[in-house]
């Protein structure tokens, strides 16, 4: 008597796990609460600031910053020379109006790599209805290529360019650039799928 063999040769497995990828995604940008220190720096420069007139304390990490190219330590000996130079320096840029310009690093490099994002995400969901890899797997080889691509972004912006007295400040004349911290910030998490809002929903 003839009969009918059932056998799932693993597509039930894959089938799985592209489900569990279907449930995850993959968050890249600055991480960390709204309250820090580089989620603010970061959202300033993305978006740009408001007006401002640089307090006294400002003018004096400014004009520190100026004359020994970086912030002393904490309770570092200044010469009686240097601190001069400093003080005088502060006393000019204390009051003045500043306004740091929109440079956006985040939207403007997912605008101009939209394909290259979109055929990395192809190829690692391909990955797992082949059986190549899991979902875990996948979506963390898609956060690494994106934490890149968002990372050479940032150094690609040049426009609008540094004010005279930023490039003095920095002592560069690369935008969003100074210790590196901001860029060295930009990571990529995977996390469960958060469930969207109205809102959220593109129209």
């Amino acid at each position: 008597m003839s009969g009918v063999e059932d056998r799932d040769l693993g597509f039930e497995a894959i089938l799985a796990e592209l489900r569990n990828l279907g449930d995850l995604e993959v968050r890249t940008g600055i991480q960390g609460t709204e309250d820090s220190e580089l989620v603010k720096i970061a959202t300033i420069n993305e978006f740009g600031s408001r007006q401002w007139k640089i307090t006294g304390k400002q003018a004096y990490w400014m004009a520190l910053r100026i004359v020994y190219k970086r912030v002393p330590a904490q309770g570092s000996r200044l010469s009686r020379a240097k601190k001069a130079q400093v003080l005088a320096i502060a006393g000019k840029l204390r009051g003045r109006t500043m306004k740091i310009p929109e440079r956006s690093f985040l939207r403007s490099t997912f605008d101009a790599q939209r394909a290259t994002l979109g055929t990395a995400a192809e190829r690692v969901v391909g990955r797992v209805a082949t059986g190549k890899a899991t979902a875990e797997e996948a979506a963390k080889q898609f956060a690494q290529l994106a934490e890149t691509v968002f990372r050479r972004g940032l150094l690609a912006v040049k426009e609008p360019p540094n004010a005279p007295l930023t490039v003095k400040i920095k002592k560069s004349d690369q935008p969003l650039v100074d210790s590196g911290r901001l860029r060295a910030s930009i990571r990529s998490i995977v996390a469960p799928r958060r469930q969207e809002s109205a809102q959220d929903r593109p129209q």
